[in-house]
Protein backbone atom coordinates (compact mmCIF):
# COMPACT_ATOMS: atom_id res chain seq x y z
CA UNK A 1 0.00 0.00 0.00
CA UNK A 2 1.45 3.30 -0.78
CA UNK A 3 0.63 4.40 2.99
CA UNK A 4 3.71 1.99 3.56
CA UNK A 5 5.92 2.73 0.65
CA UNK A 6 7.95 6.01 2.28
CA UNK A 7 9.26 6.23 -1.75
CA UNK A 8 6.61 7.86 -3.36
CA UNK A 9 5.50 7.53 -7.27
CA UNK A 10 6.73 11.30 -7.38
CA UNK A 11 9.88 10.62 -5.86
CA UNK A 12 10.61 7.89 -8.19
CA UNK A 13 9.94 9.04 -11.24
CA UNK A 14 11.95 12.27 -10.24
CA UNK A 15 14.73 9.95 -9.18
CA UNK A 16 14.63 8.21 -12.45
CA UNK A 17 14.83 11.40 -14.35
CA UNK A 18 17.57 12.31 -13.03
CA UNK A 19 19.84 9.18 -13.59
CA UNK A 20 18.63 8.88 -17.27
CA UNK A 21 19.48 12.34 -17.51
CA UNK A 22 23.28 11.50 -16.29
CA UNK A 23 23.55 8.44 -18.62
CA UNK A 24 22.01 10.37 -21.01
CA UNK A 25 25.11 12.70 -20.99
CA UNK A 26 27.45 9.80 -21.37
CA UNK A 27 28.87 8.92 -24.83
CA UNK A 28 28.26 5.12 -26.17
CA UNK A 29 31.66 5.09 -26.18
CA UNK A 30 32.20 5.73 -22.47
CA UNK A 31 29.25 3.26 -21.80
CA UNK A 32 31.01 0.72 -23.95
CA UNK A 33 34.28 1.05 -22.14
CA UNK A 34 32.25 1.25 -18.43
CA UNK A 35 30.92 -2.03 -19.29
CA UNK A 36 33.93 -3.66 -20.33
CA UNK A 37 35.35 -3.13 -17.23
CA UNK A 38 32.62 -4.29 -15.28
CA UNK A 39 32.63 -7.37 -17.03
CA UNK A 40 36.24 -8.15 -16.10
CA UNK A 41 35.29 -7.24 -12.62
CA UNK A 42 32.65 -9.95 -12.89
CA UNK A 43 35.28 -12.48 -14.46
CA UNK A 44 37.42 -11.80 -11.83
CA UNK A 45 34.54 -12.21 -8.75
CA UNK A 46 34.54 -15.88 -7.33
CA UNK A 47 30.81 -16.47 -7.22
CA UNK A 48 30.57 -15.77 -10.87
CA UNK A 49 33.92 -18.20 -11.26
CA UNK A 50 31.98 -20.99 -9.33
CA UNK A 51 28.18 -20.31 -11.06
CA UNK A 52 26.60 -23.03 -13.28
CA UNK A 53 23.67 -21.09 -14.17
CA UNK A 54 23.64 -17.35 -14.56
CA UNK A 55 20.59 -15.23 -15.24
CA UNK A 56 21.54 -12.27 -17.50
CA UNK A 57 19.50 -9.70 -19.25
CA UNK A 58 19.21 -8.03 -22.36
CA UNK A 59 20.83 -4.21 -21.73
CA UNK A 60 18.92 -1.54 -22.65
CA UNK A 61 20.60 1.69 -24.40
CA UNK A 62 22.06 3.49 -21.22
CA UNK A 63 22.54 0.15 -19.11
CA UNK A 64 25.62 -1.89 -18.50
CA UNK A 65 25.53 -4.26 -20.82
CA UNK A 66 26.75 -8.09 -19.95
CA UNK A 67 26.38 -9.38 -23.71
CA UNK A 68 30.75 -9.88 -23.00
CA UNK A 69 30.02 -11.78 -20.32
CA UNK A 70 27.76 -13.71 -21.38
CA UNK A 71 29.74 -14.78 -24.43
CA UNK A 72 32.52 -15.72 -21.40
CA UNK A 73 30.28 -17.80 -19.71
CA UNK A 74 29.60 -19.96 -22.61
CA UNK A 75 33.72 -20.10 -22.65
CA UNK A 76 33.98 -21.45 -19.34
CA UNK A 77 31.03 -24.06 -19.80
CA UNK A 78 28.30 -22.36 -18.25
CA UNK A 79 24.75 -22.24 -19.35
CA UNK A 80 22.86 -18.95 -19.22
CA UNK A 81 19.35 -17.80 -19.24
CA UNK A 82 17.77 -14.87 -19.46
CA UNK A 83 14.28 -13.33 -18.73
CA UNK A 84 11.49 -13.54 -20.69
CA UNK A 85 7.99 -11.72 -19.61
CA UNK A 86 5.28 -14.19 -19.11
CA UNK A 87 2.40 -13.55 -20.07
CA UNK A 88 3.77 -11.35 -23.10
CA UNK A 89 3.61 -7.40 -22.68
CA UNK A 90 1.06 -8.24 -26.19
CA UNK A 91 -1.55 -10.89 -24.46
CA UNK A 92 -4.54 -8.71 -23.53
CA UNK A 93 -6.00 -10.88 -21.08
CA UNK A 94 -3.40 -9.92 -18.58
CA UNK A 95 -3.62 -6.02 -18.60
CA UNK A 96 -1.46 -4.96 -15.88
CA UNK A 97 1.95 -5.57 -15.80
CA UNK A 98 2.03 -6.54 -11.91
CA UNK A 99 0.13 -9.38 -12.90
CA UNK A 100 3.12 -10.36 -14.85
CA UNK A 101 5.93 -12.39 -13.60
CA UNK A 102 9.38 -13.15 -15.05
CA UNK A 103 10.66 -16.96 -16.45
CA UNK A 104 14.12 -17.73 -16.66
CA UNK A 105 14.90 -19.61 -20.31
CA UNK A 106 18.09 -20.77 -21.52
CA UNK A 107 19.61 -19.34 -24.07
CA UNK A 108 21.93 -21.62 -26.17
CA UNK A 109 25.65 -20.70 -27.01
CA UNK A 110 26.22 -18.78 -30.43
CA UNK A 111 29.11 -16.97 -30.13
CA UNK A 112 28.12 -13.65 -31.86
CA UNK A 113 29.14 -10.51 -31.32
CA UNK A 114 26.10 -8.64 -30.87
CA UNK A 115 23.23 -10.42 -29.51
CA UNK A 116 20.23 -8.76 -32.15
CA UNK A 117 22.48 -12.00 -34.31
CA UNK A 118 21.49 -14.57 -32.03
CA UNK A 119 19.26 -17.01 -33.97
CA UNK A 120 16.99 -17.73 -31.05
CA UNK A 121 16.39 -14.33 -30.04
CA UNK A 122 13.48 -11.76 -30.78
CA UNK A 123 12.32 -8.58 -29.65
CA UNK A 124 9.37 -8.25 -27.76
CA UNK A 125 6.88 -5.30 -28.41
CA UNK A 126 8.60 -2.56 -26.48
CA UNK A 127 11.78 -4.03 -28.85
CA UNK A 128 13.73 -5.55 -25.65
CA UNK A 129 15.50 -8.91 -26.92
CA UNK A 130 14.06 -12.17 -25.15
CA UNK A 131 14.02 -16.00 -25.82
CA UNK A 132 11.89 -17.32 -28.22
CA UNK A 133 8.53 -19.28 -27.07
CA UNK A 134 10.26 -22.57 -28.04
CA UNK A 135 13.50 -21.89 -25.06
CA UNK A 136 13.49 -24.51 -21.99
CA UNK A 137 12.64 -22.64 -18.97
CA UNK A 138 14.91 -23.13 -16.36
CA UNK A 139 13.67 -23.51 -12.83
CA UNK A 140 14.34 -20.71 -10.40
CA UNK A 141 15.89 -23.04 -8.01
CA UNK A 142 18.85 -23.99 -10.24
CA UNK A 143 20.14 -20.61 -10.74
CA UNK A 144 23.04 -19.93 -8.78
CA UNK A 145 23.77 -16.06 -10.07
CA UNK A 146 21.28 -13.55 -11.00
CA UNK A 147 22.68 -10.01 -12.66
CA UNK A 148 20.44 -7.50 -11.96
CA UNK A 149 19.86 -4.22 -14.04
CA UNK A 150 19.16 -0.30 -12.42
CA UNK A 151 18.08 2.74 -13.00
CA UNK A 152 19.65 2.79 -9.55
CA UNK A 153 21.10 1.15 -6.46
CA UNK A 154 22.04 2.51 -2.86
CA UNK A 155 24.51 1.08 -0.83
CA UNK A 156 22.30 -1.04 1.40
CA UNK A 157 21.35 -3.19 -1.94
CA UNK A 158 18.11 -1.66 -2.54
CA UNK A 159 17.10 -0.89 -6.17
CA UNK A 160 15.26 1.45 -8.38
CA UNK A 161 13.43 -0.13 -11.62
CA UNK A 162 11.50 1.08 -14.02
CA UNK A 163 8.07 0.22 -12.11
CA UNK A 164 7.18 -2.99 -13.33
CA UNK A 165 8.22 -4.61 -9.81
CA UNK A 166 9.56 -7.80 -12.36
CA UNK A 167 13.04 -8.20 -10.39
CA UNK A 168 11.24 -7.91 -6.90
CA UNK A 169 8.55 -10.58 -8.18
CA UNK A 170 11.53 -12.96 -9.35
CA UNK A 171 14.03 -12.66 -6.70
CA UNK A 172 11.04 -12.86 -4.19
CA UNK A 173 10.30 -16.15 -5.72
CA UNK A 174 10.57 -18.66 -2.75
CA UNK A 175 12.39 -21.20 -4.13
CA UNK A 176 15.32 -18.92 -5.55
CA UNK A 177 18.80 -19.63 -4.32
CA UNK A 178 20.97 -17.94 -5.63
CA UNK A 179 23.12 -14.54 -5.84
CA UNK A 180 21.54 -11.18 -6.82
CA UNK A 181 24.22 -8.92 -8.30
CA UNK A 182 23.23 -5.81 -9.26
CA UNK A 183 25.15 -4.04 -12.09
CA UNK A 184 25.36 0.02 -12.31
CA UNK A 185 27.73 2.62 -13.25
CA UNK A 186 28.92 4.78 -10.70
CA UNK A 187 26.19 7.35 -11.21
CA UNK A 188 23.49 4.70 -11.06
CA UNK A 189 24.81 4.71 -6.91
CA UNK A 190 23.55 6.65 -4.59
CA UNK A 191 23.58 6.50 -0.60
CA UNK A 192 20.05 5.88 0.22
CA UNK A 193 17.06 5.57 -1.87
CA UNK A 194 13.09 5.18 -1.05
CA UNK A 195 12.27 1.77 -0.65
CA UNK A 196 8.47 -0.29 -0.79
CA UNK A 197 8.24 -3.34 1.73
CA UNK A 198 8.36 -5.58 -1.11
CA UNK A 199 11.07 -4.23 -2.55
CA UNK A 200 13.91 -6.73 -2.43
CA UNK A 201 17.65 -6.04 -2.63
CA UNK A 202 20.78 -7.49 -4.29
CA UNK A 203 23.73 -8.99 -2.28
CA UNK A 204 26.70 -7.35 -4.36
CA UNK A 205 26.82 -4.18 -6.69
CA UNK A 206 29.14 -3.90 -9.58
CA UNK A 207 30.33 -1.40 -11.19
CA UNK A 208 33.37 0.48 -13.22
CA UNK A 209 35.31 0.97 -9.89
CA UNK A 210 34.89 -2.86 -8.66
CA UNK A 211 32.22 -5.09 -6.34
CA UNK A 212 30.83 -3.57 -3.74
CA UNK A 213 29.97 -6.15 -1.09
CA UNK A 214 26.86 -5.02 0.80
CA UNK A 215 27.00 -7.27 4.25
CA UNK A 216 30.78 -6.84 3.95
CA UNK A 217 29.78 -3.49 3.51
CA UNK A 218 33.74 -3.28 1.56
CA UNK A 219 34.06 -2.72 -1.85
CA UNK A 220 36.02 -5.32 -3.67
CA UNK A 221 38.31 -4.15 -6.41
CA UNK A 222 39.86 -6.18 -8.78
Amino acid sequence: PASQCPGSPEQKSDLRRIVTESLAAMTPEVRRTKSQRIVQHLLDFEPFQQARIIMAYMALEMEVDPWQLVREAWVLGKRVVLPRIHPPLDCPKVPSVHNRHLRACELPPQHVDHPEDHADLRPDIMGILEPKDTAAEVPVRDIDLVLVPCVAFDRRGCRLGKGGGFYDRFLGHGEFRGLPVGLAFSEQVFNSLPTCPHDQQVSFIATETGIFDINGAAKRDT
